[in-house]
């Protein structure tokens, strides 16, 4: 084997040395032209190409962020984006990871880009005696509002005056730019004013959850 030894002015050394098998031909590693910053390491592009990049860490969650509608919405046919009685999730053990969202007259703004899971989890009422449905949709945009796509949709129904139901949707979005990407929710139902979107402000009724899950 052949080496290349540094020695040091106290007398020990540093080597490089070849594989330990024969490699199947000529090897060489280009070195990039300055450091890299504290804590990167080198990466290879396949050919030789060295450079310093940051290495990717999995420490878990570090995004999760919880918001509710803290009164009822009435919902219309016409739809409705839920634009006003937001607040976090603010119980006495209540509590996010991160950043956490940024909301302004319902529409959302993401701390951090990432892939981003996005669920609602609501609570609809009927006000009368009759079959009424109720939806949410998750509505994303990547041009800083100017325009949105209907991503996911959540749909529920109540059976009589007075009931309760549910509905519940999920979505997985790639935030690749937190400066321009939005998110707002577009609420709508088969009768105007006989469905409601149920809120409180002392736990969740309605919930939405924001939560990182990976890099873009």
């Amino acid at each position: 084997m052949s080496n290349i030894k540094l020695v040091h002015s106290g007398g020990n050394s540093v080597s490089l040395t070849t594989p330990t098998n024969n490699p199947s031909s000529n090897v060489t590693f280009k070195l990039p032209q300055a450091d890299g910053s504290a804590g990167q390491v080198l990466q290879t592009d396949g050919n030789g190409n060295l450079s310093w990049v940051t290495p990717v860490t999995t420490a878990g969650v570090t995004q999760y962020d919880i918001w509710r509608i803290t009164a009822n919405l009435a919902l219309q046919t016409s739809g409705t984006i839920i634009s006003a009685n937001w607040e976090r999730a603010d119980d006495a053990t209540a509590t996010y990871i991160g950043n956490g969202m940024s909301q302004s007259s319902g529409v959302f703004t993401f701390p951090v880009t990432g892939k981003w899971e996005i669920r609602v989890d609501a609570c609809l009422n009927s006000g009368d005696g009759e079959m009424h449905y109720g939806q949410v949709d998750v509505m994303i945009s990547s041009d800083s509002g100017s325009s949105y796509d209907r991503v996911s949709r959540g749909l529920g129904g109540c059976t009589s005056g007075g009931s309760y139901g549910n509905l519940s949707t999920t979505c997985l979005i790639d935030v690749t730019n937190a400066s321009t990407f939005r998110c707002k929710f577009d609420a709508l139902a088969s009768n105007n004013n006989q469905s409601y979107l149920v809120g409180n402000t002392g736990f969740n009724y309605s919930e939405f959850i924001f939560k990182r899950i990976g890099d873009t």
